[in-house]
């Protein structure tokens, strides 16, 4: 058994049940049709389907052994601390604001130490690319979605 799989299955469960919880506090749309608590509650339907497989392959697979002469990746942990930042920092500062640094903060992590980012040809790249990436976002969700998404203090 994999301790960690199972582990992880069991916590996405709580997460997921947690999350479709949360959704009843939506408010309903007169309109017959999908409503604002309809992608949230699918998307944590299929977080409890995928954790489910999980645990079950936590059963049939082996524990790997852990070599600990081998390098420790800390790129997911980063990755977890830029998107709690993100969450915090997301109403105050705006969402224009902070999802750009996100994106930037996400494609440096990315590249990791084979960045091209020390020249500036490579950094003009990274921006340019959160920079259109924001803006498809920001068309799909304001525009597209009419969601309205926190203004912040600056944008």
């Amino acid at each position: 058994m994999n301790k960690k799989d199972f582990i992880a299955g069991i916590v996405f469960i709580i997460i997921s049940v947690v999350m479709f919880i949360d959704t009843y506090t939506f408010p309903v749309t007169p309109v017959q049709g999908a409503g604002p608590a309809f992608w949230p509650r699918l998307l944590s339907i299929l977080l409890i389907i995928l954790s489910v497989i999980l645990i079950i392959s936590s059963f049939k697979g082996e524990e790997k052994s852990t070599d600990s002469s081998k390098k420790i990746n800390y790129k997911p942990n980063i990755g977890i601390l830029l998107s709690v930042l993100y969450f915090l920092l997301f109403k105050k500062v705006g969402f224009v604001v902070t999802t750009f640094f996100y994106f930037c903060g996400l494609s440096i992590l990315v590249q990791g130490s084979e960045s091209s980012f020390s020249n500036i040809k490579g950094l003009a790249l990274m921006i340019f690319q959160s920079a259109v990436l924001l803006g498809i976002v920001y068309f799909v969700f304001k525009v597209f979605l009419r969601v309205n998404l926190p203004q912040g203090m600056f944008f």
